[in-house]
């Protein structure tokens, strides 16, 4: 078949994929007639094996669906899968509600067109979720075995990329249907993992985990400006819940020696001795040992394999980036990401390849990411989701222990600003993926639990624009507007003695004057970010050995330099008595490829891109900070990204 031609070459080509979803039943009475054939004339000529879903999507009046323009992928089921499907289930089609009707229909359909996206051909899945969701907002999975695509583990592709000009079907054996149980049944229901249902009970973990939406959301009728909005310009749909769960089954605690309940109290108490912590005899009570350690399998936000560690712009990632071997394979160059949990203190560590909590670095030891020596996913047993979460079996043991927070955390911790709003994340408002210029969605005043600002319309307000061609830490932006104040709640860093730093892009056109707290301490003067690091006295230089070899002068247009320190180690230092960094030279933008053809730059050779130090503080517990940006002089902010280093690395640190 047709659907087998490509599936090898599918299963080896990576693209960057784009990422989220808008349900909508709106399909519209207009339709234009194309040269080509439409999905509508696919099914009329093919009644033998799909009538049924025709009839189906008649019964339902979304028919003009298959007729329209657009960029959907439909999993067709045949009429047998629908035949099959009505006598297992069981039911009669002819006695569904129409909202029923049409979630079975929906099911089987994604809407690129809606959603920034495309239609999905066999060569752009991968083994986990489709980047964009249904048309009733749940993911499709995708895996790769006996040379055959599935979808949700048993669905196979019987016949694929079918290229029509609204769009690619794919045929299917079976229909598709999803899990409506709640994270906590879920996990009952499924049976691997009887003793976390247990666990959950015993600590009230269950009860927190029952939520689906919050009703009380009310989205906002315009934009800011009182524009209407749009497909690219909106704030977000609605406000949802979500969790993904990060267990072990049974059988793999079985090996460490918990067998029921009460061996999972002996196991939890004594890793939770050992981090010297007080525990406490009420397990509801969140520093109970049980409850720590079932806490901390459990991260608030729905995370998807494929995106619990986020890649974009990263020069290992990019294959036209020509120094790979000067940065990369070093053993100190990784790309990690760090996700808090419920269990009050902590952060889980994730590298590339879906390593957990491990001080070993996959770029210098390449067979790790399918290795049992470290804690990683076990991709046939996960992305099992549900209507409020999603799971994801481990192959070892994971607990919050001293080597994880003595150990793995004890590095620079670098994360994102979009890290501490989990809400971004499950509410689909983040792209993972370039959207350039076609997604911006807009963010309430009190819709995350860890941002507060007071939106003032027209000028101020918060928005989020999706992964673009610029040097930024995952190519996105999350921006304030106006003579903003806003405040992020972020962490739980542990406790240590920390060098702390705001990354920042400077927009000479459009930033303005920023002055920055931390734990409502301010920072220095106020920052100007409409500055260049060329600009005043920060005495930024290039690196020499980027004007040596790779005309590296104009990356940052004909800047200073010194051949007397080809690798900046000086300036470095220098720029610090100043209370600034370069950036990073582990990410940069397409743009420099795009615009001038170099393949060899990174945001550390960009004069724009840099790091302010906030200063050095000393924490005495593991616990959450504020961050507080008021602007001083009228425009936007770019929130970044902000780094914790351990004052006692400092002089070991490197440029990445």
């Amino acid at each position: 078949m047709k659907q087998q031609f490509f599936l090898i070459g599918g299963f080896f080509i990576c693209l960057f994929l784009w990422t989220s979803c808008v349900d909508s039943d709106d399909v519209g009475d207009a339709y234009t007639t194309f040269e080509g054939q439409m999905i509508s004339n696919y099914l009329d000529n093919n009644t033998e094996q799909f009538s049924e879903f025709s009839r189906l999507m008649k019964q339902a009046d979304v028919y003009n669906l298959l007729k329209s323009y657009g960029k959907y992928t439909l999993f067709l089921p045949t009429n047998d899968a629908l035949f099959e499907y009505y006598e297992t289930a069981p039911l009669d089609p002819d006695t569904l509600s129409m909202k029923e009707l049409k979630k079975l229909i929906y099911y089987h359909f994604i809407d690129g067109e809606t959603n920034a996206s495309k239609a999905y051909n066999t060569y752009d899945f991968q083994v986990g979720a489709i980047p964009t969701k249904n048309m009733v907002g749940r993911y499709l999975y995708t895996n790769f075995e006996n040379l055959q695509w599935h979808i949700n583990e048993t669905v196979n592709i019987v016949d694929g990329d079918l290229e029509m000009v609204n769009g690619i079907v794919h045929v299917i054996d079976q229909v598709l249907k999803g899990n409506d149980d709640l994270l906590p049944e879920l996990i009952e229901s499924d049976g691997q993992y009887t003793l976390y249902a247990e666990a959950l009970k015993a600590t009230g973990l269950w009860d927190k985990m029952l939520l689906i939406e919050d009703e009380s959301y009310v989205q906002p009728k315009t934009l800011p400006n009182g524009a209407p909005m749009s497909q690219r310009d909106k704030y977000p749909d609605s406000k949802k819940y979500g969790w993904t769960a990060l267990l072990e089954t049974d059988s793999i605690l079985a090996l460490h020696g918990i067998e029921d309940l009460d061996d999972m109290r002996a196991y939890a108490k004594e890793v939770y001795g050992k981090l010297g912590k007080s525990d406490v005899d009420d397990e509801r009570d969140p520093q109970n040992s049980l409850n720590h350690f079932v806490a901390y399998h459990f991260i608030p936000a729905f995370v998807t394999t494929d995106i619990f560690v986020t890649t974009y712009g990263y020069v290992s990632e990019h294959d036209w980036f020509g120094r790979k071997e000067d940065i990369c394979y070093d053993g100190k160059y990784t790309i990690e990401q760090y996700w808090p949990t419920l269990a009050p203190g902590t952060l889980i560590q994730c590298q590339k390849g879906n390593l957990i909590n491990t001080t070993r670095n996959p770029f210098v030891e390449p067979g790790l990411a399918n290795s049992n020596d470290v804690i990683r996913f076990i991709h046939a047993e996960s992305n099992k989701d549900c209507q409020n979460g999603i799971v994801h079996t481990l192959n070892r043991l994971m607990a919050y222990d001293d080597y994880v927070e003595y150990q793995v955390l004890h590095r620079r911790l670098r994360m994102e600003l979009r890290t501490f709003l989990p809400e971004l994340i499950t509410n689909d408002v983040i792209a993972f993926g370039n959207k350039y210029n076609q997604w911006h969605r807009y963010i309430p005043e009190g819709y995350c639990e860890n941002l507060e600002f007071k939106e003032e319309r027209p000028s101020v307000y918060m928005v989020y624009h999706a992964a673009n061609v610029h040097h930024y830490l995952y190519g996105d932006e999350l921006e304030g507007n106006g003579f903003f104040d806003v405040t992020f709640k972020i962490g739980p860093i542990p406790a240590g003695k920390y060098e702390v730093r705001f990354g920042y892009h400077v927009s000479p056109g459009s930033r303005g004057i920023t002055q920055i707290y931390f734990d409502d301490q301010p920072c220095g003067i106020p920052v100007d970010m409409r500055l260049s690091a060329l600009s005043g006295d920060i005495g930024w230089q290039q690196d020499y050995y980027m004007i040596e070899n790779y005309n590296g002068a104009q990356l940052a247009r004909n800047a200073p330099y010194n051949t007397e320190d080809p690798y900046g180690f000086e300036n470095d230092k220098s720029i610090r008595n100043r209370n600034f960094m370069k950036a990073p030279d582990s990410y940069v933008g397409t743009n420099w490829r795009n615009d001038y053809g170099h393949y060899f730059g990174t945001a550390r050779n960009s004069a724009l891109d840099l790091r302010y130090i906030l200063g050095t503080y000393t924490f005495t517990e593991n616990t959450t900070h504020s961050l507080r940006f008021v602007q001083m002089l009228s425009g936007n902010c770019l929130f970044d990204y902000i780094e914790f280093m351990p004052v006692d690395l400092l002089n070991e640190e490197d440029q990445h």
